[in-house]
């Protein structure tokens, strides 16, 4: 049997062979036939002979038919109907078509009933450049349309099986070239052909209100699914017809809905429905039933867009009235108090219309750019939500919110309720909502409602969908969240792949949070739970996510972890995937191979003693031909010096190479804390010093979003092991040091994991290094560790397997070929960047327990306080050049009056403390705050011990000003959970959180600002 194309080719050749037959009546009922099953069904042949021109030129045309305004359905023949007039004609001429087009048309245009169109048919081909011409010159000429169907368009349509018989009719074609039927169309729901069926059979028009149910059903069906599109114009006119039989007011105003949304979203413009619209909100006021309601609702998010997109000619404004005409309709009901059912529904109306975008400030206030996020979403379809840019302005977001809270009160006793549409609005608008006091509140309680509902997979999947749109926007931390609810919700058999997908994208955000070892963390529990899947395809994570792992050893400047893990992975890739080394089939293998030639670039330039462990690592099934094709033209252009590799990537944690001197280490920054991390260079050691690192890493982003107020450090954290004699004897242990409170040694067991014991252990550990650089009482800081608890922070930190049998990729008796060399990482250690995540620096937001009331409060005491502590002391020093000059430098850079004033108090004080009672001792500590309480707020006597204005220091005052600081931070309700206190520190929390470098008020001059210069003889000041 021919295929399509040959058989168009084969009745091309008849066709052509028509004109050395003199066909032309032959060829006059083929394009007759083509006509009407093609472009105009409701065509006539025309009178006279062709070859006489009897017939004004016109071959065939049409006749005015009113069925299709008279019968219920436009399928066969009245669905290629048309209104306008048509003409045809049809030459078998071979030469000079453009003549004999132009000739004809002129025939059809000068004479008979005007037309509104022209098909000319030719058996001949006609290049594309001279039909559009022709199109073109006609159009000018006669203000007609031609469409011109040559020889090749016309042999694929007799090519097609339902035309096939015309071309077997009138070419006389051998039947055993009949093309195949097409297959019926399984894509149509059985119900949909029924329903259509009887409304093709149907004579009397639709009136009843079931009619319409059954019109509203198929119309839908038609509006959303292309296998059914075509019957779309159709349904719209059975359904425009029951306006004609008068109905009562809710079924005018459902019709009205149905017929909007179709045109809307079947055809992509609303402009033939805007009669309908309009006459919808006429009515409105009119309306009680929370349905229609619901209708209008969702008509105005249709119209809201429809608006700005220039899909109708409705404008905002005019949308605008109708959604506050809608809301005040909808609070009328509600005040009425309905029933549980039509209370919900109303909500949900109010829900929508205060939640609809403002557009009215979008175009007085243009958004600034939002950042994107590109995300793993790989094969998976999440519903392709589209963007929401988090500053996007709503109606009434506190208005929406508060009647959200309402609706998820009210569910459980409206569980007829519909809340799909809900809960996807709900994930659409998250960027937006997500900051919002209500909003963890509203999620959980819809995701209640679907958790009742046995329906978890559906809780995953909004989950995700919110998950999706948080981290587009780059709102990573709330994202992480969300992810892992999906990840547990989908943590069962039949959607563990699911599951295994979430946690790639957790994976995924860790590292954009340039936490490189809680990545690591998931990508190879995402390798180990993929591998012992009794589903095989879920082995396709196994790869996937070494790759992955490998990448975050990268980033963390394990770049012989990284090889040696690429290495596994490649070995993964071999086992569990079709054409293995195939790049177009698994990018990751491009992006693997980019990063092992930078590792062994570097070594070539820098650490020539590991070029041949990396050989030997990475020469596993010929993965090294593919590594080494192009380092050597790369060597010679890209020749950095050390700091140069440092720099070259602004997500690496760690120096290159941290992981190739005895001593392994490796660096992450987050909430004001810097951590170097160091251990022993080999396997239990590294092995437990990653296991820590990781798990510190998770607490530390899941406590991001709890302000858990960490006093900024640079900490050293020495994770050590026992002999393999005393492995397993005891737990996790943490101490600082008595003279560097931010070093910390850190003991871990080795030998067999108590998943049982460790892990509760290790956080122990880790939580009483935190409490001891919080700022926040212990109590405090507990109660947000309990609020992480809450909301999952056991699952985020354990799940499956332990991390060190994770990470044990190779075993107990693997070596690495790099193990006996010992080089130091690149550049310098002591000078490397800090690369914190912009979402995980310290914060910036006003501190717990900050009020700006409370503040200027503090603020006018000093200024009420401290000049009478100085009163002598004070205008002496200012008659100091040296001295005003120091007070005027600092003012210079910030300093207000009552910083300078707070100092030189501190200052004066403690040198009549001295003078009086000797230099404190840390035994006499007791004592000196004693006589401290007693000096501070006693008025300056004239002969009270003081200081020499060549005390008067920018480093004196600097520390005076910082053991004020730390009174400050207590007086904020604020914590010590660690000596000695880093002064500048408390000042950089104080400044950055509590307003310390902001708040005054107006006050006097104390210091002779107002003059401009340091008067020799100062004159009283005003103590106030």
């Amino acid at each position: 049997m021919a295929n399509p194309e040959q058989l168009a080719q084969f009745i091309r050749f008849r066709l052509h062979d028509l004109g050395s037959q003199n066909a032309h009546h032959e060829f006059e009922h083929l394009c007759r036939y083509v006509t009407k099953a093609r472009f105009v069904s409701n065509v006539i042949p025309a009178t006279g002979p062709v070859s006489a021109k009897g017939d004004q030129g016109r071959d065939f045309e049409t006749f005015r038919t009113y069925l299709k305004d008279e019968l219920p359905f436009s399928v066969g023949f009245l669905a290629l109907a048309t209104e306008d007039t048509v003409a045809c004609a049809c030459t078998l001429r071979s030469k000079d078509l453009r003549t004999k087009i132009k000739s004809d048309v002129e025939s059809i245009c000068s004479q008979g009933t005007p037309v509104d169109q022209v098909y000319f048919f030719t058996s001949e081909g006609l290049a594309s450049g001279i039909r559009h011409e022709v199109q073109d010159e006609v159009r000018a000429e006669h203000g007609v349309e031609l469409e011109i169907v040559d020889g090749a368009a016309l042999s694929e349509l007799l090519a097609d099986p339902e035309l096939y018989w015309i071309a077997e009719e009138y070419l006389h074609l051998p039947a055993e070239l009949q093309p195949p039927p097409p297959e019926p169309d399984p894509s149509l729901p059985g119900w949909y052909v029924k329903l259509r069926g009887d409304w093709q059979a149907r004579t009397e028009p639709p009136s009843a209100f079931g009619d319409l149910l059954e019109l509203s059903r198929c119309l839908r069906y038609a509006t959303f699914h292309d296998d059914a599109s075509r019957d779309l114009a159709g349904w719209m006119q059975l359904t425009e017809r029951i306006l004609n039989s008068h109905p009562d007011l809710e079924m005018r105003q459902r019709v009205r809905y149905e017929l909007a949304v179709a045109h809307l979203r079947g055809t992509g413009t609303l402009v033939p429905a805007e009669q309908h619209v309009l006459d919808f909100f006429a009515e409105l006021n009119s309306v009680n039933s929370p349905t229609l309601l619901s209708d209008a609702s969702r008509l105005l998010q249709y119209c809201s867009a429809s608006s700005v997109s220039g899909t109708s000619n409705l404008t905002w404004p005019q949308v605008a009235a109708w959604i506050d005409q809608t809301r005040e309709r909808t609070r009328i009901c509600l005040e009425a108090s309905p029933h549980h059912h039509a209370r919900s529904i109303l909500l949900e109306v109010t829900v929508t219309l205060a939640l609809q975008i403002d557009n009215t400030l979008i175009a007085e206030h243009p958004l600034p750019p939002g950042e994107q996020i590109e995300i793993p979403v790989g094969e998976f379809d999440y519903g392709d939500l589209p963007p929401v840019h988090p500053q996007m302005p709503l109606l009434d977001l506190d208005g929406g919110m508060a009647a959200l809270v309402e609706l998820v009160d009210a569910l459980p006793d409206a569980r007829m309720l519909p809340i799909e549409a809900l809960t996807e609005r709900f994930s659409l608008l998250t960027p937006i909502l997500v900051g919002h006091a209500q909003y963890s509140k509203v999620r959980d309680g819809l995701d209640a409602v679907l958790a009742a509902q046995g329906a978890h997979d559906k809780v995953a999947h909004q989950c995700l969908q919110r998950a999706m749109q948080l981290a587009r926007t780059g709102q990573l931390l709330h994202a992480l969240r969300e992810l892992h609810e999906a990840k547990i919700n989908w943590w069962h058999g039949d959607t563990l792949h699911e599951s295994l997908h979430a946690m790639n994208i957790i994976a995924d955000i860790y590292g954009h949070l340039h936490m490189p070892l809680a990545a690591k963390k998931y990508a190879l529990a995402v390798a180990a739970i993929a591998m012992q899947s009794t589903d095989d395809h879920d082995r396709y994570y196994v790869p996937r996510a070494l790759f992955q792992a490998a990448s975050y050893d990268h980033q963390a400047g394990a770049w012989i972890t990284s090889a040696e893990t690429t290495a596994v992975a490649l070995l993964a890739q071999l086992q569990y995937t079709a054409d293995p080394i195939n790049f177009g089939r698994f990018p990751y293998l491009k992006y693997a191979i980019t990063q092992q030639q930078v590792t062994f670039i570097a070594a070539q330039q820098h650490r020539p003693a590991l070029v041949d462990p990396l050989r030997q690592i990475l020469d596993v099934a010929g993965f090294g031909q593919h590594l080494y094709e192009s380092i050597t033209e790369s060597n010679e252009t890209t020749s950095w010096d050390e700091q140069q590799w440092i720099e070259s990537t602004d997500d690496m944690t760690a120096a290159p190479f941290a992981d190739a001197d005895r001593q392994w280490q490796t660096r992450f920054s987050a909430l004001g804390l810097r951590w170097r991390v160091v251990s022993d260079n080999h396997r239990t050691s590294v092995l437990a010093a990653e296991e820590f690192t990781a798990s510190m890493q998770v607490l530390l982003v899941e406590l991001a979003s709890l302000d858990p107020l960490f006093l900024p450090a640079d900490l050293e954290i020495e994770v050590r092991t026992p002999s393999r004699s005393g492995a397993g004897t005891f737990d996790f242990d943490a101490q600082s040091s008595q003279e560097h409170p931010d070093r910390w040694i850190v003991d871990a067991p080795t030998g067999p994991v108590d998943v049982d014991r460790w892990p509760r252990q290790l956080l122990k550990v880790a939580v009483k290094i935190l409490i001891a650089h919080s700022m926040l009482p212990a109590r405090e800081f507990l109660g947000l560790l309990n609020q992480a608890f809450a909301s999952g922070l056991a699952h985020k930190l354990e799940f499956g397997r332990p991390y060190r049998e994770l990470a044990d990729l190779n075993g107990a008796d693997y070596r690495s070929p790099a193990a006996a060399v010992h080089v130091p990482p690149l550049g310098d250690p002591d000078d490397f960047p800090d690369r914190c995540a912009p979402h995980l620096k310290s914060p910036t937001t006003p501190g717990p327990g900050y009020s700006t009331e409370t503040a200027l409060a503090e603020v006018r005491a000093r200024y009420e306080n401290l000049p009478p502590v100085l009163r002598h002391s004070l205008p002496r020093l200012l008659a100091d050049p040296s001295a005003f000059a120091v007070f005027s430098e600092l003012r210079t850079d910030g300093w207000k009056d009552w910083h300078l004033l707070n100092a030189l108090a501190n200052l004066v004080i403690n040198a009549r403390i001295t003078a009086r009672h000797g230099t404190h001792t840390a035994e006499a500590i007791e004592s000196y705050q004693r006589h401290l309480r007693e000096e501070q707020h006693r008025p300056e006597a004239p002969d009270d011990p003081s200081i020499e204005p060549s005390d008067v220091t920018r480093v004196s005052l600097e520390f005076a000003l910082g053991m004020s600081a730390t009174a400050t931070a207590l007086g904020w309700g604020l914590q010590f959970n660690r000596n000695p206190i880093d002064s500048a520190s408390v000042l950089t929390i104080l400044g950055n959180r509590y307003g310390y470098w902001i708040d005054d008020l107006p006050h006097g001059d104390f210091f002779g600002w107002s003059t401009q210069h340091n008067p020799a003889e100062p004159r009283p000041r005003d103590d106030r």
